[in-house]
């Protein structure tokens, strides 16, 4: 069931709780909302097809995004990265909004790395990673449609960065009639790009001092 800010707003998935000291004391919980993921990804796709070339043939019907998937392979591994890795943990060495602002983006990097990791040990098949970072790229459109919203800015300033990545590798193009297309050939490229920047992050956060948090900032 659903309480508090639950009833106003809700989420694919959540860690709980935020406190730093209750979550030490206590451990932490992970729950998931297929509905509302499932009404995400029908946002998603309306969106696919405005903005990708013959986006319900090449891309919706080709990649077929829907809520299960998504929860298994990104949202489960960005709440488990909210769970395990705390950028609190180099508060005293960041400023508080620079703390706020990477601790969505290090959840979504948490979860391209397993990705990659669980096809480099033989989970997911080259086909069943390309389509699950696809669904990743597609999910990040409902970001952008909400440019200005202010809680959202922490997960809109990593779509910024995703999208740069994705078209930098050539995952993402726009063709001629500036409609984006698709090359998943270049998923390795991205997951590669992705996993390097988490690691550099996980690596300030083990160094915990004023270097590693001007690195950070």
């Amino acid at each position: 069931f659903k309480t508090g800010c639950s009833l106003v707003f809700s989420y694919s998935g959540q860690s709980i709780p935020n406190r730093l000291d209750v979550k030490i004391e206590k451990g932490v919980k992970i729950y998931f909302d297929a509905v509302e993921t499932q009404a995400r990804v029908e946002q998603v796709k309306l969106k696919v097809v405005e903005l990708f070339a013959d986006g319900q043939r090449a891309v919706v019907d080709k990649y077929e995004p829907e809520a299960v998937s998504v929860l298994v392979w990104h949202v489960a591994a960005h709440e488990v990265g909210h769970a395990i890795y705390g950028i609190r943990n180099i508060d005293a060495h960041i400023q508080k909004e620079t703390g706020v602002l990477l601790e969505e983006p290090r959840a979504e990097l948490t979860a391209m790395f397993t990705l990659r990791l669980l096809h480099q040990k033989g989970v997911l098949s080259m086909p069943e990673l390309q389509r699950h970072l696809v669904h990743f790229a597609l999910d990040g459109l409902r970001y952008f449609a909400k440019f200005d919203s202010q809680p959202l800015q922490p997960y809109i300033i990593f779509q910024m960065h995703a999208y740069c990545t994705y078209f930098k590798h050539g995952l993402l193009a726009f063709n001629d009639a500036k409609q984006m297309v698709i090359d998943d050939s270049k998923t390795m490229q991205v997951l590669d790009d992705f996993s390097a920047t988490f690691e550099e992050i996980l690596a300030c956060l083990d160094q915990n001092d004023a270097a590693a948090g001007k690195r950070l900032e």
